[in-house]
């Protein structure tokens, strides 16, 4: 029959042990003992530090493909700044509305983490595209009374009469 070992008898020779509750001292690269039920590393591996990448050759998956979500917020950003240029705003806003959809099916495969910021892109690229479509509406509305107005008031004299004049002018030709 053995007994169990003595709690408070010294350590073997050799193998200091700390207090309990103590964490166990450095072993400055010589192999220490592994601790009660983990696994036993062989001499000469490394040892997997929690938060380090895996060692070489490890079955890890791919990195993310994040570049459509990112590409379709920064299209949806920069066309709802410019807009009001009617066709560079159309354009961004259509190539952020496709950009965004395909890295929101990439987030759906699991190939992605960046959903939210494809639906971000998507929703600020659905308002660039109809900002610029109302405001490309309003140009080929009104553009031809902004153009006669420009050309009544540079080929005027100036007077305060003439440009009122154009004015009115602009103005009975948008109310009709």
């Amino acid at each position: 029959m053995t007994t169990p070992p003595d709690p408070f008898s010294p350590p073997p020779a050799g193998e200091p042990t700390p207090p309990p509750g103590y964490p166990a001292p450095p072993s400055y690269g010589y192999p220490t003992a592994p601790a009660y039920g983990q696994p036993a590393v062989p001499y000469g591996q490394p040892q997997q530090q929690w938060g380090a990448p895996p060692p070489y050759g490890s079955p890890a998956g791919a990195p993310p493909k994040n570049g459509f979500g990112v590409a379709a917020l920064v299209l949806g950003i920069v066309g709802i700044v410019l807009c009001w240029f009617p066709v560079l705003g159309l354009l961004l806003g259509v190539a952020a509305i496709v950009f965004a959809i395909l890295g929101r099916k990439r987030a759906g495969r699991q190939e992605a983490t960046n959903g939210g910021m494809a639906i971000a892109g998507l929703v600020l690229g659905i308002l660039t595209t109809i900002v610029g479509v109302v405001v490309l509406a309003g140009l080929a509305f009104f553009g031809s009374s902004i153009s006669q107005y420009s050309d009544c008031v540079s080929n005027s004299s100036g007077s305060t009469a003439d440009i009122q004049a154009c004015a009115n002018e602009f103005q009975n030709n948008v109310q009709n």
